[in-house]
């Protein structure tokens, strides 16, 4: 085409190009003479009523079409073609209906149409009836209306269909849209458009919906457009049905829109249908509904036109616009009528003449032969039409018996905007029917109107309904919203219009939303009111509380209590499984806090369990309970010492089972067996005996419980008193021995007896006994500290329970009533007599004790041994210590509530604890150790994992775990612990065997086996029973003889005992402590090798021992740890060059560092040991002078009075020498033990005579007052040898002076001690033999007459008027002063007083024990043998008695015979009185005070025999043994056959002084 232009120059179209091809083809035809049918249209091109004008373009376009094509081809029977053009006849009516009935007039007679085609539905009834009239087919193809057809006019056909089935689709998407009001406008004068609306309004009535208008109007004025709308404005529709022309639909869309009436549909049947009334009407168009017949959209065609978009397309090309559903219905209605006339003459024969002239061929009769005798064409066309079902690009063609189309469904288009071409169109779509809808129904359309709705408003789903107020329930707090919304949970909105809901009270909720009254409101879970009403604030629940909400009251977790009545505060359970929760008791429990054991049941550890079927069977369990309780106490506490561990460990452990840590019920129960040790009446409750038992009746038995065991202990006392008045009864000393004797011989099983029967033997064995059992009470006080302190303090805690004060241990009791305030005064008694007297007596004794360093005295540890015998010495202190813990426990527990910070403040004293026991290892046992830090251990986890079970956030499983782990833990401890208490208890059972063993060889002796008692815990209980098992009779007298040798080393009261506080016994502790090995060596080693070790350790004692107070910076505080034995092993082996640089640097170094002051301290301390050099040369003169007068008098005459007084002024002059030294020695060392100086400034050691033995020219021995007698190993009284050995002197220096000496290397001092004799002379039992080296007490030297030696000959017995001084040597207890008969000593009398140095040997070394038969204090004469003179100076019934040695030898004491506190007294001395006029007196300090021991006490001691012949029994009694205790009651005892002396004292801590008339 664009070619064609170009070249011819011509702006010719292609519609233009193609309609002059259409035309060139009809004149072709006509050419060729092909015959025409002639179609005319009347129709309104002009005019009000012209928008169906397109129909004519429709027609138009089929006849172009149809031509272009050869026209319609019929063919007849014979199969002959006949083709004819078709013509179309338009005539314009100028929309009136007279020029309409002129038109079809013209048509009909004018152009001799065959055919009328209607194009006009306004004037449709009036063509349809002029046609009929004329014989002619009239073919409507776009009236509607249903009356045009009822006339039953057999040549009118219509190609639409009725137009009341318009609506019938789109009120069924009104009802789903819920829009049922309804307008209906319509034009009643144009029939087509009435009926469209009758339609639309009887449609309407069948679907229900409402018709709020009903408008008709026969004009288009503004006047009636307007007066229309306003009418519409103000119904209450919410559609608009308009039937109209499409001009009125445009000016009442313009009209509502002016009047701003918002309609959720708007459905025009004129105008909006055609893109032109949309385009033109613009936005105002948009969502404008309009029914119609046809669409291009819609899937139809037929094999002449194609499908609907191609027939649109062909349109739009030639017409230059979109087709409408009126072109549509024409050129379908051509497309019908030329296809039916194709093919009603098959069946016919048609003549040239009909087939050249259609009038003819159609109107005349027979000018056509038919089969079926219907010869007219018309006819047969009008026929065949009505049977016609054909696809057509309008649609379906069936016609109904009125010959009305009825084969499609009419269709709903509604404007859409759209963009074409870039630019902004309005298009009307296919909305229905839904199967063949190109764009969905928009409905309800949007409202243009709408208004912001304000907050609490809203327009809802409906956007054209006017703005409501939010109900009740609901609110809406943003504008413009067209929904309100529920009020969310926990708000409720009470009002309506409301923008914004109102909230709940405090921690409350709402079970739905949309909640419309404040009532509404009710407690979220885990919160409550008190009131329990809906519609308050709640608070949180309590904790330990389960709260479910609404208006339920808090209710109490397991493990907690709450009063129902107002459950408002949880109360921890104790424990925890008494209480299940939600207000109920577990089983056998009830009361306030669950505390009480419920009718039926009783309490026994801490649980309540069913009564027995006999209720009197609970005494049977109480009695065996106090048994077990009794036994504990009275035998086991202080034997079984791992017990005590236990008792202390099961009364934490009780303590700790009692914090509500939520203990699993298992474990509970254990530990809950602790309680049986804790001594807790509580543990078994008789509530089936006596219903109303409770905490007052518990606390009254836990304070009698004392009272009771001091009842019974008594009662003991008193019975072992009677049997012991009843044994002593009428029986002397030699009856009893001979008893004692006799019961040797008895069944072993009644020796046993009468072993546990423990029968003291004598008065000192009554007062022992009497002391140790006076101890059980007050170690019970010690044992029950703990729960009597609970006791007494839980009577004062109370506890708050909503408000209300009630008693701890009683809650169902209130505080502050009468019965409250007696138990209170009850408590406070306990404290003050029980807790707080126990403290004050511990305290008390304690620091006595140790002021006095006198642990290991008798009396003390019999009494108040229980305190500390399980202790080191330097540890006494450490049962303080468990004091404090039990105490710090029952605080905590007691007055911390919180028990997670009780957990954690008792694990931290048990670590505290744990960590001294560590740090001290303060047991004696070290077995008893490792089970304290065992059970420290044990009870500081336990409290870890009451921790773990305390936290709600540990699992479970996590709990499951620990508790199996703790309960092994726990059951472990306790079998520990039964095993070691088994253990000793078979250890105890063993020896109690063994001693019964050895009870007859006691028995023969006069002895009890129970004195020996400590030897058998010298070595293990398993050494000693595979041993002593073994043995036979001699070998048990061994064993006997070496407990006799050993017993009063191994005795708790001896110096060197675990117990004592003495420097010596701390030296000998330290020592074996860091070498145990010491015991071998010196076990194995020859007396020379034990002299060195003995002269090294004294010089280690005297001079560099616990020396840390006297020199402040020594060596080694400098040399650190892991050098000092590098280092002490070089100054071993340096020489003295490099030692004295040593001492130089170091000193420089101090100097350097510390400053002048602690070079000089460390100067002194390196230079201590050599510091009494200058006195010490003094002293060594003094004794070259002594022993040179010694060889001068050995050749003068043996009684020589000029002798006698030469010695004397030696002695004299040595006695002054040593007291001006020792006096400043000893008298400081005095007072630095803080015990003050002497008032009486007595030498500590003088000479006080000289025994001069007859043999002169022997060297008979000479004795001073500085003698010491000698430890033997053996029995108490080996004498030396009767053969011609000679003793030598002995002169006993002491420690300082001793040491000074060593170091000086005095050629005067020897360095052994020695029983001088010579010869090999008889043994004593196991003793030594006379005249072996003996090792010196410690700290003294001993300087030894040799043979060939004069001395002195003894003092007469004037000689002894003379006032000689005796003292004590400190270490040794006190003597009491001679009597005042010493003055009248017989004149025959050859010997003079040979008194010891304070008449005490040492008793441990450094300060060796007492002997072995030192238990007897006595300070006994020379034997009465040459002239001696003997004093018997009486029996210290206080110690026990040993009888040792033979009892072959005549000058033995007898095994049998009594003591000698029940002899009979003596009435001389050899058969001379005592004189009179001795002074009795005490000295040490002006009052009369026990001074303490020097710190220089002398490293060995122990008893001295001397001995020159044989000697008979002394004999000689004292004065009487009612006088006052003379030398502490020293009993009178024979001397050995050997002439020995034997030498027992009893330890004071005194200086006594003797004056003695010479």
């Amino acid at each position: 085409m664009k070619g064609l232009r170009n070249k011819a120059g011509l702006g010719v179209s292609a519609p233009g190009l193609l309609l002059v091809f259409l035309t060139l083809c009809s004149l072709h035809q006509t050419i060729v003479a092909q015959p025409t049918l002639l179609f005319g249209v009347a129709a309104s091109l002009t005019g009000p009523y012209s928008e169906w004008s397109d129909a004519v373009n429709g027609f138009k376009l089929w006849e172009s079409t149809l031509n272009a094509a050869g026209g319609i081809s019929m063919r007849d029977i014979n199969g002959t073609v006949y083709k004819y053009n078709v013509k179309l006849v338009v005539r314009d009516d100028a929309s009136t209906a007279a020029g309409h009935a002129a038109a079809v007039s013209q048509l009909l007679n004018t152009d001799q149409v065959q055919f009328v085609l209607g194009a006009s539905p306004v004037f449709a009834e009036s063509e349809t009836i002029a046609v009929q009239a004329a014989g002619r087919l009239n073919f409507q193809c776009c009236a509607g209306a249903a009356t045009i057809y009822a006339r039953d006019q057999k040549n009118v056909f219509g190609m639409a269909v009725d137009n009341s089935l318009f609506t019938q689709e789109l009120f069924t998407e009104y009802r789903s849209n819920n829009i049922y009001k309804i307008s209906v406008v319509y034009r009643e004068d144009v029939q087509e458009l009435a009926s469209q609306c009758q339609g639309v309004v009887a449609q309407a009535k069948a679907q229900l919906l409402t018709l709020s208008l009903e408008l008709k109007y026969t004009n288009s004025t503004n006047a009636t457009i307007s007066g229309l709308a306003d009418q519409i404005a103000a119904a209450p529709q919410e559609a608009l049905i308009m039937c109209g022309l499409a001009s009125e639909s445009a000016d009442m869309v313009r009209a509502i829109d002016a009047r701003r009436k918002p309609l959720k549909s708007i459905v025009m049947t004129g105008g909006a249908y055609a893109r032109d009334w949309n385009d033109a009407l613009g936005d105002l168009s948009v969502a404008v509904t309009s029914l119609a017949h046809w669409s291009p959209d819609l899937p139809r065609k037929d094999d002449f036109w194609g499908d609907a978009p191609t027939y649109a397309g062909k349109y739009k090309s030639i017409y230059q616009k979109e087709a409408t559903q009126w072109a549509a219905a024409a050129s379908a209605t051509g497309y019908v009528l030329h296809t039916t006339l194709a093919n009603i003459f098959r069946r016919c024969t048609i003549s040239a003449a009909a087939a050249a002239n259609p009038s003819l061929l159609f109107f005349t009769q027979d000018a056509i032969s038919c089969a079926d005798n219907n010869n007219r064409g018309h006819d047969r066309l009008v026929a065949a039409l009505p049977l016609t079902n054909m696809d057509s690009v309008f649609g379906v063609v069936s016609f109904n018996r009125f010959r009305q189309n009825q084969g499609y469904d009419p269709v709903t288009l509604q404007t859409y905007e759209v963009t074409e071409n870039l630019k902004l169109a309005f298009k009307p779509s296919l909305v229905l029917p839904l199967l063949s809808a190109t764009r969905p129904l928009l409905l309800p359309q949007t409202n243009r109107y709408i208004e912001v709705c304000q907050p609490g408003t809203f327009r809802g789903p409906d956007a054209f309904v006017p703005c409501t107020a939010c109900p009740t329930g609901q609110f809406q707090e943003f504008p413009g919203k067209t929904n309100c919304e529920l009020c969310p949970k926990d708000y409720f909105g009470n009002t309506t219009a409301m923008p914004d809901c109102l909230a709940c009270p405090t921690n409350t909720l709402t079970f739905q939303r949309g909640s419309t009254n404040l009532t509404d409101c009710s407690c979220q879970p885990g919160y409550f009111n008190r009131l329990g009403l809906p519609g308050l604030p709640c608070e949180a629940c309590p904790s330990n509380a389960f709260c479910a909400g609404g208006t339920a009251l808090p209710s109490p977790d397991p493990g907690f209590y709450a009063e129902q009545s107002a459950p408002f505060t949880m109360y921890p359970c104790n424990p925890s499984s008494v209480c299940d929760g939600n207000f109920t008791c577990a089983k056998g429990y009830r009361g306030r806090m669950c505390y009480y054991c419920a009718p039926g049941h009783y309490r026994f550890l801490g649980n309540c369990v069913a009564c027995p079927g006999n209720s009197s069977a609970v005494i049977g369990y109480l009695l065996v309970m106090a048994l077990l309780w009794v036994i504990i106490n009275v035998s086991f506490a202080r034997t079984v010492e791992n017990l005590m561990v236990i008792i202390n460990f099961c009364q934490m452990l009780s303590i700790v089972v009692g914090f509500s840590l939520n203990w699993p019920k298992t474990l509970y129960t254990v530990m809950s067996f602790s309680s049986i040790l804790s001594f807790e009446v509580d543990s078994l409750e008789p509530t089936c005996l006596v219903h109303g038992w409770g905490f007052a009746n518990n606390l009254v038995v836990q304070l009698l419980l004392p009272l009771m065991i001091a009842g019974l202990v008594g009662l003991w006392c008193a019975i072992t008193y009677a049997m012991y008045k009843y044994k002593q009864w009428g029986m002397t000393r030699s009856v009893r021995a001979a008893a004692s004797l006799k019961m040797s011989q008895e069944e072993p099983w009644k020796q046993v007896m009468w072993a546990l029967l423990d029968v003291p033997q004598d008065i000192r064995e009554l007062r022992e006994t009497f002391l140790e059992r006076a101890a059980v009470p007050l170690n019970f006080l010690n044992i029950g500290f703990l729960v009597l302190l609970k006791y007494c303090l839980s009577s004062f805690r109370c506890e708050r329970i909503n408000g209300v004060m009630y008693m701890y241990m009683s809650p169902n009791d209130m505080c502050y009533t009468t019965k409250h305030w007696n138990l209170m005064l009850l408590g406070t008694t306990g404290l003050i007599v029980y807790s707080g007297g126990f403290i004050y007596l511990y305290g008390h004794a304690m620091r006595a004790l140790a002021k006095s360093r006198c642990l290991g005295d008798k009396k003390p540890l019999l009494l108040y041994g229980w305190m500390y015998e399980r202790y080191e010495a330097q540890y006494y202190w450490y049962e303080s210590v468990i004091i404090l813990q039990r105490t710090a426990f029952v605080l905590v527990s007691l007055f911390v509530l919180d028990p997670a910070l009780q957990a954690v403040l008792c694990m931290v004293v048990c670590v505290v604890v744990l960590l001294l026991d560590i740090r001290t290892s303060s047991y004696v046992d070290k077995q008893i150790h490792i089970l304290q830090a065992g059970v420290d251990g044990a009870l500081g986890a336990v409290l870890v994992a009451g921790l773990l079970f305390y936290n709600p956030l540990v699992s479970n499983t996590v709990v499951n775990v620990v508790s199996y782990v703790l309960l092994a833990l726990v059951l472990a401890a306790f079998g520990s612990a039964a095993i070691s208490v088994g253990q000793r208890l078979v250890e105890t059972l063993v020896l109690l065997w063994l001693m019964s063993k050895h009870r007859p060889i006691a028995y023969k002796m006069g002895q009890r086996v129970r004195g020996y008692r400590h030897m058998y815990q010298v070595f293990g209980a398993a050494f000693l029973f595979n041993w002593l098992r073994r043995c036979t009779a001699e070998e048990w007298d061994d064993w006997h003889k070496l407990c006799m040798v050993l017993i009063d080393y191994v005795h708790p009261t001896s110096e060197v005992s675990y117990l004592s506080l003495k420097k010596v016994g701390r030296f000998w502790r330290y020592l074996l402590s860091n070498f145990p090995e010491t015991i071998d060596y010196l076990a194995s080693v020859s007396e020379e090798q034990r002299d060195h070790f003995n002269s090294f350790i004294e010089v280690l004692y005297d001079n560099f021992f616990d020396t840390k107070e006297e020199h402040h910076t020594q060596l080694n505080f400098f040399v650190q740890d892991k050098f000092k034995a590098a280092f002490a092993q070089w100054l071993s082996s340096c020489d003295e060059d490099d030692r004295d640089f040593c001492q130089s640097i170091m000193k420089t170094a101090v100097a350097k560092a510390r400053g002048a002051k602690a070079a000089n301290e460390l100067t002194a301390a390196m230079t201590r040991s050599s510091k009494q050099l200058s006195n010490v040369m003094v002293v060594a003169s003094a004794v070259d002078k002594f022993k040179r007068g010694l060889v001068s008098n050995s050749n003068k005459s043996a009684a020589g009075n000029d002798g006698a007084n030469s010695g004397k002024t030696d002695r004299a002059s040595l006695a002054q020498v040593v007291g001006m030294f020792d006096r400043s020695t000893h008298n400081a060392e005095l007072d630095s033990d803080k015990n003050g100086p002497l008032t009486d400034q007595v030498l500590p050691h003088t000479v006080s005579n000289l025994d001069e033995a007859p043999d002169l020219a022997d060297g008979g021995p000479v004795h001073t007052g500085l003698y010491q007698r000698g430890q033997r190993s053996g029995t108490a009284a080996s004498g030396s040898s009767s053969g011609n050995g000679n003793d030598g002197e002995r002169l006993v220096l002491p420690a300082g002076m001793a040491a000074a000496l060593a170091a000086a290397k005095a050629p005067s001092v020897a360095s052994g001690y020695r029983d001088s004799g010579s010869g090999g002379g008889s043994k004593q039992g196991s003793g030594r033999r006379a005249g072996s080296a003996r090792r010196a007490p410690s700290g003294t030297v001993e300087l030894s007459g040799r043979s060939g030696l004069a001395a002195k000959a003894p003092q007469s017995p004037a000689q002894l008027q003379q006032p000689v001084k005796l003292h004590d040597n400190a270490l040794f207890g006190a003597v009491e002063d001679l009597s005042s008969e010493m003055a009248a000593v017989p004149a025959d009398a050859a010997g003079g007083v040979r008194p010891l140095s304070g008449g005490t040997p040492p008793r441990s070394a450094p300060g060796t024990p007492r002997s072995a038969t030192a238990k007897l204090h006595t300070m006994k004469a020379a034997s009465a043998v040459d002239g001696g003179l003997a004093l018997d100076m009486g029996i210290d019934p206080d110690v026990e008695e040993l009888h040792l040695g033979d009892h072959h030898d005549a000058g033995k004491t007898s095994a049998t015979q009594p003591p000698a506190a029940d002899r009979a007294p003596s009435s001389s001395l050899s058969g001379a009185a005592v004189p009179a006029s001795v002074v009795q007196h005490r000295l040490g300090t002006a009052s009369g005070a026990p001074p303490r021991t020097p710190t220089t006490a002398s490293l060995f001691g122990g008893m001295m025999v001397r001995g020159t012949g044989a000697s008979g029994d002394g004999g000689g009694g004292g004065t009487g043994g009612n006088q006052q205790r003379r030398l502490s009651g020293v009993s009178q005892q024979g001397t050995s056959a050997a002439g020995g002396d034997v030498m027992t004292f009893e330890r004071q801590d005194t200086i006594p002084e003797y004056i003695i008339p010479e």
